[in-house]
């Protein structure tokens, strides 16, 4: 095959560049697109016809063909291991920075695209290890998957040439892989402890089917791929692998591939590591800290709320007025219902966005700024507002201690508790809502806080979790009134 063929497909905009697009979807960059025609030379050879004539066998054979098309456009080059970096950002903080903000004990990861499968065990060995004394209720999958249907029946197969795990620490090795014996002792095979936690599949990730898209993903690899595709096919990828991803989770990409200057919604951590930032409508708010409370009615206006509420929202502080030592079963039945982790709150908590803090027994909490960061509070002081803890403390602390920069929420409830609080927070600047009288049990401490003012909005209760996430877009200036 003559180059004059090529530049002549090539200038011709791709006749065979538009059956390989009808194939895969990508924009391969120069060099590869080159290299590509390069590999199928030999293809041509093989059949004995011109390039011009393969765009026609093409078009006839495609069944039979788009496998051998697929493994000349992504060769399979990979190792076990490969770039150690990323798994050693993964034990030192990777992990925990995942785990930290889920409620479940639970990992997702793709690698994409898996070649013949060693990046998925080379993690799923990892995991094996470091999670297998540390935490035995830690569910992890691992899902891989490839366009190159011969490239995922290599990975489901699990089988290797024992010398490709010559580099690999024997800490990790030990009862993840079964040696083969007699004839095969050349051979290994993934052990059944590995084995099912995997899963691979023949998919495309510019266009992903539904196996893939059925929940967010808490880490993806998606290493040495980019290099093959331009400019625009390579943020076509990034975009799609961000809407996989869940808000915090991790990105690693290859260490000679660069998406900084692509304008994604990603925290750059370290070397081709990105942390997915949290949505827009939710992250980019000055409001550091929503504060709840509620009496009469309130356990189960709280569920209703909390279980319409973002994962991504800022840290959540309630005071709910009830029997002493229901605390903790209260807290464990809001975490059945919500995203957001839920604990009995601690003296000196740091709060965490995306985390829900419930006030315990007989202790006034408030929130503090310590070094830069908000702290949970929980003092012996007296009963206020009749109560302790008390709804009007913790308002009036995050009036004083935080500032505008905070939300107030109001619900049913008998008496006036939470009401002068919301005042002081609104005067301040920061928002402020309380239920609607209809969706009350006891419409008392709302209703005193809209005869003072303290109210910047009335809600009904089944639009009260709407209400919280469309208000920290637009904090209220200090006179009450909404900012453009």
């Amino acid at each position: 095959m003559d180059t004059g063929s090529i530049k002549k497909v090539e200038n011709d905009d791709s006749a065979l560049w538009g059956e390989i697009r009808s194939i895969i979807a990508i924009q391969l960059a120069p060099e590869h697109w080159l290299r590509f025609q390069e590999r199928l030379g030999s293809r041509c050879q093989e059949l004995g016809v011109s390039l011009a004539e393969y765009i026609e066998f093409l078009k006839t054979n495609r069944e039979t063909e788009t496998a051998l098309v697929l493994s000349l456009l992504t060769p399979a080059h990979t190792f076990f291991f490969r770039e150690f970096l990323h798994f050693e950002f993964l034990a030192r903080e990777g992990f925990e920075k995942i785990l930290s903000s889920k409620k479940e004990r639970k990992l997702r990861i793709l690698s994409a695209p898996c070649s013949d499968g060693q990046e998925v065990y080379s993690l799923a060995m990892f995991l094996k290890y470091h999670f297998k004394e540390n935490d035995t209720e830690l569910d992890w999958r691992i899902l891989g998957c490839d366009i190159n249907a011969d490239c995922v029946s290599k990975a489901r197969n699990g089988v290797y040439l024992r010398e490709e795990l010559k580099g690999v620490p024997p800490i990790y090795i030990q009862g993840a892989w079964i040696h083969g014996v007699a004839s095969a002792t050349r051979f290994v095979s993934a052990d059944s402890s590995v084995r099912s936690r995997v899963e691979f599949f023949t998919d495309n990730i510019l266009n992903p089917s539904q196996i893939i898209l059925q929940e967010p993903f808490d880490i993806i690899f998606c290493r040495n791929m980019l290099i093959y595709y331009d400019r625009k096919e390579s943020e076509s990828i990034c975009q799609n692998l961000l809407k996989l991803l869940r808000p915090d989770g991790l990105l690693f990409v290859g260490v000679s591939e660069s998406i900084h200057a692509m304008g994604l919604e990603l925290n750059y951590l370290g070397r081709s590591i990105y942390q997915k930032k949290a949505k827009a409508s939710v992250s980019d708010t000055s409001v550091e800290v929503i504060g709840i409370g509620a009496s009469t009615g309130g356990t189960e206006a709280l569920k209703q709320i909390v279980a319409g509420l973002a994962n991504n929202l800022p840290p959540i502080v309630i005071v709910q007025h009830m029997r002493v030592n229901f605390v903790g079963e209260f807290a464990n039945s809001l975490a059945r219902v919500s995203t957001i982790p839920v604990k009995v709150a601690v003296d000196g908590d740091l709060l965490r966005r995306g985390h829900i803090y419930l006030a315990p027994d007989g202790k006034q909490m408030g929130v503090v700024r310590v070094a830069n960061q908000l702290t949970i509070t929980l003092k012996n002081e007296p009963a206020m507002s009749r109560h302790r803890p008390s709804v009007d403390y913790l308002f009036s602390s995050l009036s004083t201690d935080v500032g505008k920069d905070t939300m107030g929420v109001l619900l049913t409830g008998m008496g006036s508790d939470g009401a002068q609080g919301l005042k002081l927070m609104r005067d301040v600047g920061a928002c402020t809502l309380v239920q609607d009288e209809k969706s009350c049990t006891v419409f008392g401490m709302p209703k005193v806080a809209i005869e003072l003012g303290a109210a910047e909005k009335v809600v009904a209760l089944n639009a009260i979790a709407n209400a919280i996430e469309k208000m920290t877009k637009c904090r209220p200036a200090a006179n009450g009134v909404s900012k453009k």
